[in-house]
């Protein structure tokens, strides 16, 4: 967890001057949601929202100004301190940010206080244990919160993502019995030219029958769970970016599921 958190540090840094991730625009009054999340998300008005995972909060602040009164939850001091500065460049009311690491237990100044819990794009593929994971979420929300999360499909994340390939070219497990992985990364997935000094990192398969059975385990019930056949970045070589700011495969859009989201709601 160490070498993740040191990694995820130095993206904080480089992403919160690159190119990649709009920070310009956000201050300016931008927005960085996309369909799936603005359809899932609906009615916000005075709800409480927990973003997890937040990172340099760009989705954070674009959550408060949607409507939301959003408190956003980093493991990284440095995401954080960087989330609260675009916060304040951008004059946004309503928005919030704490270190807090969501694989542990909530933290109880604000557990049981949230209509909605929220994380995005690169989730659970950090989290050594699932069940933890889901846990921890049920306890920030009120009884029948909602549980919201839009993330990289098990089958995906087990792709080499350097390599071109007529078959989806698997490199990683996709079965949690197979323990952590490493992958190696001298620069960001940004695609900035900062070099990376902790280019290890460690990952946790997470089958979708596993992350489905935990979070019946933690007190959810399933509203719905959609797949998609497209990406949040370019998870393999030939995919090409879309209007929808989606990356679309040329082949594979019937056959691969990319992405995958699920609305819970907490009974108990």
């Amino acid at each position: 967890m160490t070498q993740n958190l040191k990694y995820w540090s130095e993206l904080a840094e480089i992403h919160s001057r690159g190119d990649y991730y709009p920070v310009e625009e956000v201050v300016k009054g931008g927005n960085t949601l996309r369909e799936i999340e603005l359809e899932m998300l609906a009615n916000p008005e005075g709800r409480r929202l927990l973003h997890s995972h937040c990172h340099i909060g760009l989705d954070t602040i674009s959550l408060a100004r949607f409507g939301f009164l959003v408190t956003g939850i980093d493991y990284s001091p440095t995401a954080v301190q960087h989330a609260r500065r675009i916060a304040n460049q951008a004059g946004v009311q309503g928005c919030k940010f704490l270190v807090a690491d969501s694989s542990q237990p909530a933290d109880p100044t604000i557990a049981g206080t949230f209509d909605i819990y929220y994380a995005s794009y690169g989730v659970l593929v950090w989290v050594p244990d699932v069940e933890i994971w889901f846990k921890s979420a049920a306890t920030y929300l009120m009884p029948g919160g909602e549980l919201v999360l839009i993330d990289e499909h098990p089958y995906a994340a087990t792709f080499d993502s350097g390599e071109a390939s007529e078959y989806p070219p698997v490199s990683a497990p996709y079965w949690q019995t197979a323990g952590p992985y490493t992958t190696r990364n001298e620069k960001s997935y940004s695609g900035d030219s900062d070099l990376i000094i902790q280019n290890i990192q460690i990952k946790w398969p997470h089958a979708l029958s596993e992350i489905l059975s935990a979070a019946s385990i933690a007190g959810f019930r399933v509203i719905e769970l959609l797949e998609y056949p497209f990406s949040h970045y370019r998870s393999v070589p030939e995919m090409i970016v879309g209007d929808d700011f989606y990356y679309h495969h040329p082949r594979w859009s019937e056959s691969v599921p990319f992405l995958f989201s699920l609305k819970l709601i907490k009974e108990r």
